[in-house]
């Protein structure tokens, strides 16, 4: 019964574990598109700056 135990505690750390890394990459991928929407607006404003 030990063994069970402790392999299903693992099964459910590995699980958490699994979502808390999609969630990273998510975000990662959110900040790369809200920083790349910056660049564009930073562009565009630097145009009719000059």
């Amino acid at each position: 019964m030990k063994y069970r135990h402790l392999i299903a505690y693992t099964m459910i750390l590995l699980l958490f574990w699994g979502f808390q890394v999609n969630r990273e990459a998510k975000h990662s991928a959110e900040m790369k598109t809200i920083l790349a929407e910056e660049m564009q607006i930073k562009d565009s404003l630097a145009t009719y700056i000059e």
